[in-house]
Formats: C-alpha cells, structure tokens, sequence
C-alpha cells in the first residue's frame, strides 16, 4: 500500500476532523468518579493467521500484551484518500504452547509494524495491517535464554532476588538425552512496557510464575528484577514453591505438585497478569489478575479482590514500593453454572495507566468464544478504575507478611477502602462487531469470524498523532489464541506439533475510539510522533 506524506499540522487537523465526525452517536458512557468515559465507536479489525511463524520458525501468539513505540507513529494518507495511522509496536506472547503441558519455549517479543485505517462505519476488508520486523529471544542475566516450563527451583545471579527456575534434562524436547540436565529462568509473560515509550530503551516485563516484575534491555537481556511482597509469594509444606501446578509435555503423574495450590500468595496462573508505567514514568504498576490464595484466590465466586501495586522506579535500579491497594474486580453471571456458582469474578487481563491513580483495565470471562464449547462471552470489557479514594496499603504490615489477607475468603476487610471500578467499553457488542469482516461476532457459530476466548493487550494511539490534546484515543486490544493450531512449529522450527482441540485460531485484534475526561490525558508527557522527537 502506498502512502502520501502530509505536513504535521494537516494531519493533526485531519485526524481531528476524522475524530469529531465518528462521535455523533456514541456507542456507551461511562461516568466514573465523577469522570465521563466515552466509547464513541469500533473503527478497526485484523489478525494474523494462527499458522503463522517468526523469524526463529515457530508460531506466533502476539496478544498477551502489546505496547507501543511512540516516537514511531505517524499518520499518512493512502493513495486511495484514506486516512492511516502507522507504527512499531511491542507485541508479547506467553509461555509457549501449553494446551498439553508446558514446554521449553524461549520466551520472546514480537516487533510488529502496523498499519490501521480507522473506519467507524465498518470494513469487509482487514484495516489493521500487521509486518513483522523482528523477534527478540528473552535471556537470564548472563546471556542464557529462559523457558517456558513451570518452575521447580530458583537460581541467583548477583544483586538480583533469587529468581524462579525450573530444571530439564536434555534439550527439553524429548531430544538430546545424554546432555547434563539444566537450570533455567522460568518465565510466564504477561504484560510488556516499553522504557519511556521506546523499545530502544528496553522494556519491563510483568510475570505470572512468581510473581515478579523484570526489566530487559533492548537486547532482551535481563537487567534488574523485583520480587513482591511476601504475601504473594506461592507458599507450599511452609516454604517459597513457584509452581504454577502447570506439568510438561508428556510428563508423568509424579510431575504433580503437592498441594496444587499454594496456602499463600498468587493463585496458580494468576499472578501479574497486568502491568503498566504511569504516564511521567515515574512510576511502574502491577495487577494480580486476582485474589490472593489467602483473599479467597481458589474458588471463582470469591476472588474478585485484587491488588495493585505502584513502584516509584525514578531511580530504576533501586525501586521503591509506595503503594498498594484493593480493586474488586467486576461479577458475571455465568449461565452454565448452577446459581450457587455465581456470580463469579472477571479476572483482569490487562492494565494501561491513564494517569497516576486513574486506569483502563481489560477484565473478561473465560472458557467463552472460538474454540470453547460455548461461545457467548459474557463479560469482556475495557473498564476503568480509580484509585484517589482508596486506601493505601503498602506499608501495613499485616497485609503483607506471609498470609495476610484483605479479604478473608473473600470479605473485604472493613478498614480497607477500595478502587472504585466501573464498566466501560463492551467489546462484546455484535453491533459494533458486526461492521466488520462481514460479520464478526460474539456467540452463534465456531468460525473464524467468531472472537476468541482470551483479550490481553491493551495499547493507545492519540488520534490527533501527538499530545492527545482532544482527549480522543484509539485503543488497540490484542488476543491471545494460546498458539492453538493444527500447524504448529516449535523449537526454533525443528518439530510440528498440532494442538488436540482440532482448533486454528488467529491472532485477532480490534481498534476502538473512546474520548477521555478533559483532565486525563496519558500522553501528556511522553507524546507521540514528531511531537515525540
């Protein structure tokens, strides 16, 4: 696709104009503490194929989390009169391949440029172009690579915590048995951020296994970690385990851990699921995806409440914990489900700082969408939440030892005020969905049209292509299609394997145009663009 470069200052316009034009009817408002929210419109869709592969030869699952390169943006316009945004964006994928058992998965970053023409009328055709530029393999401080498999140990490198590690013998594939077995840094990926917006500057990585939160540099280097309060940390039989009770490939009966939950700390598979730099940078962000074992973490109708945790990161290599507070994650009701299992939490998969106490959050329902036995979602949203009135508990010691609970199985603890969550942008509106594809959907038939089960990433693109300055945002949601393919390659290419469930899922992705509230503006400080240089 060719493009026309514009002066800076008529772009601004256009995309201004482009702006007020898809705001006449607008889709939901919000009012939040005060504060109005407005979902003015979805503008955009595309996918990469399920079967597609990066630049090592294994299959792609971009949507965990996605962040953008701001200095990159910049809008155009096609040869056709079109009005186009353009961008390199961070794009994180998981553990691996993991539907049969964990694996010895390299994680990664995906470095995408991308290309979206906003269409609020709606686009047979797919207006999110997607141009993979590279793929950075994640390594431990001294170079090694990590992996993707639970974690049964820990290792120590100097002036890091000790770090969650999980050993294999061979190339942890199957192959290579006579090899000495090895030690890894085991990592579940989660959310990514890029450092002061650029990926030249590396990048923060939040994680599930410890949960711990990682700084790399623009090599994927491991540079700096942090560990938690020990409240989060996974206890066992009386001591620090980080498991996440998720056994390998092909493993036996004796790979389970005992007992599958820890009585302390993050649920398993539900540690800093989100995880965000406030605007200045100042500050970095992270959001158990729900309760704590301890805060009724273990049964669905009881962990709704969460924690959020701000580190004061302006002197990045010595964090400091300032903050802590209890979101309540938003209930559904859940119509397979016997009334005494319901209403049940919409854990978060995603947290994007708006401002230093105000946030977008993308909480959803699960086994729900393509490749599920249902297919209707019921709770699938970009919420927001603000944390100005909440109580801060960063320093109250009982909350933050081994064991200490918010929320006894459950019930929130009376001396604790928390974030005040609201709804916002329902992506599960087939009005919406339905402008695009030809019919894109959520419920009705398994087919490719159909949104997938798993909504992660969040990024934002000011429509004006600089400061934000008339408080219209494009938000880009990315899915994660847990690398489900009947073509999939994995250990640098050597090996196919298919996923059991008979499923091929794409990479989808949505684009929305919402206006925030006049005071809050996350590229305030950090623009994008030329603005940004």
């Amino acid at each position: 696709m060719a493009f026309a470069k514009l002066a800076l200052g008529s772009l601004v316009a256009a995309a201004g104009a482009l702006a007020s034009s898809s705001s006449t009817d607008v889709v939901q408002t919000t009012v939040c503490n005060g504060q109005t929210f407005t979902y003015d419109s979805m503008v955009a869709w595309g996918f990469i194929h399920g079967r597609a592969v990066d630049n090592y030869g294994d299959t792609i699952s971009f949507g965990s989390s996605v962040s953008l390169d701001r200095p990159s943006l910049k809008i155009t316009h096609t040869t056709s009169g079109l009005l186009n945004y353009s961008a390199t964006v961070y794009n994180l994928p998981d553990r691996g391949w993991n539907t049969m058992g964990t694996t010895n998965f390299e994680p990664r970053v995906y470095k995408y440029h991308i290309d979206f023409q906003p269409a609020p009328g709606g686009s047979f055709s797919p207006n999110i172009q997607w141009t993979l530029e590279d793929t950075i393999i994640l390594t431990d401080p001294f170079g090694n690579p990590l992996t993707g498999f639970d974690c049964d140990t820990t290792l120590e490198f100097p002036g890091f915590p000790d770090i969650p590690a999980a050993t294999f013998e061979g190339d942890g594939w199957g192959e290579m048995g006579g090899m000495a077995s090895s030690v890894r840094v085991c990592l579940d990926p989660e959310s990514i951020n890029l450092v002061n917006g650029k990926g030249e500057d590396g990048f923060w990585i939040t994680d599930e296994y410890g949960p711990y939160m990682y700084r790399f540099n623009s090599r994927g280097m491991m540079v700096q970690a942090i560990r938690p309060v020990d409240a989060l940390i996974p206890i066992r039989n009386g001591t620090q385990q980080f498991s996440a009770d998720a056994p390998r490939l092909n493993s036996g009966e004796d790979d389970d851990v005992i007992p599958a939950n820890p009585t302390s700390g993050r649920n398993n598979n539900q540690g800093f699921e989100g995880g965000s730099l406030s605007p200045t940078g100042k500050y970095l962000y992270s959001l158990l995806q729900s309760a704590t074992i301890q805060d009724g973490g273990s049964d669905k109708t009881t962990n709704r409440y969460t924690r959020l945790f701000r580190y004061d990161i302006t002197n990045v290599n010595f964090p400091k914990l300032v903050g802590e507070w209890v979101v309540p994650l938003p209930m559904y009701n859940d119509p397979t489900k016997k009334p005494k299992n319901n209403p049940r939490t919409a854990a978060q998969s995603e947290l994007y700082a708006l401002s230093d106490t105000r946030f977008l959050v993308l909480s959803r329902d699960s086994s729900f969408g393509h490749g599920q036995d249902e297919s209707a979602s019921n709770y699938r949203q970009v919420d927001t939440f603000d944390i100005s009135k909440a109580t801060n508990i960063y320093n109250v010691e009982k909350y933050n030892k081994i064991g200490g609970a918010v929320a006894p199985d459950g019930k929130l603890d009376g001396a604790i005020t928390p974030a005040i969550y609201c709804p916002f942008l329902n992506v599960n509106l087939n009005s919406q969905l339905n402008k695009f594809a030809g019919g894109l959907h959520n419920g009705g038939a398994q087919d490719w049209r159909l949104l997938n089960e798993k909504w992660e990433g969040i990024a934002l693109f000011p429509a004006d292509g600089a400061y934000g300055a008339d408080g219209r945002f494009y938000v880009l949601i990315t899915s994660d299609d847990d690398f489900i393919t009947t073509q999939g390659h994995v250990n640098f290419g050597r090996r196919k394997y298919r996923d059991t469930s008979g499923f091929n899922l794409d990479n989808q992705a949505l684009i929305f145009l919402i206006t925030l509230p006049q005071d809050v503006n996350p590229f305030k400080y950090y623009p994008v663009g030329a603005a940004a240089k």
